[in-house]
């Protein structure tokens, strides 16, 4: 609340446990965050590089984080309760950035989030249902569209994601409309109209 002044708050730490009891996992190496709130609750969803997962936090109060659930490369999740169909996590290896997002249709909202690889690993970018904190799971992947960084945000009714690929000086647009198929709409590359993207990370 005073920038000036920061405080440490909670803390959670890989292998450790919450004040619940709770095991944390998939937090060694963490390397991006990305908040969202939902039924009055705000969580955290982090990208692990060194664990290849990503792990959900309760972070309403400050003071004292949880640990809720976590998604992992290479493994398949589903959850019950959903319309949406699990699938492998195929492209959570090395995790460099991670952004949330939201759909809504009939009323109903429902949270999702994008991740990207590295792209020296030949991994993509993977879309994941956060919509329940207890058991988050992929719903969709995307081979060798990985990159550096990732960000979403919303023009009209749909939500799209924004990849800085380094590797191959450009940025990519995806429609996220339909997290379980992604469709990249757009990319601009180093030179483009003259844009200058020579190397971008986020």
């Amino acid at each position: 609340t005073d920038p000036s002044n920061l405080e440490m708050k909670g803390l959670l730490v890989d292998l450790g446990t919450d004040s619940a009891g709770t095991a944390v996992v998939e937090l060694n190496g963490a390397v991006e965050v990305s908040t969202f709130p939902k039924d009055d609750k705000v969580y955290a969803l982090i990208a692990s590089y060194d664990d290849d997962g990503l792990a959900l936090i309760d972070v309403t109060d400050p003071d004292d984080p949880l640990f809720k659930s976590y998604a992992k490369h290479d493994e398949t999740y589903t959850d019950p309760g959903s319309s949406d169909t699990g699938v492998k996590c195929e492209s959570i290896e090395s995790p460099r950035s991670v952004s949330t997002f939201s759909v809504s249709s009939g009323g109903v909202e429902t949270w999702y989030a994008v991740s990207v690889g590295d792209e020296s690993t030949g991994n993509g970018l993977q879309v994941l249902n956060i919509n329940n904190p207890d058991r988050i799971f992929c719903v969709a992947s995307k081979n060798s569209q990985g990159g550096y960084g990732v960000t979403t945000y919303t023009y009209g009714p749909r939500p799209y994601a924004i990849v800085a690929r380094e590797g191959n000086d450009e940025v990519v647009f995806w429609d996220m409309s339909n997290p379980a198929s992604p469709l990249q709409v757009e990319s601009v590359g180093h030179g483009d109209s003259g844009a200058q993207l020579n190397n971008p990370k986020q």
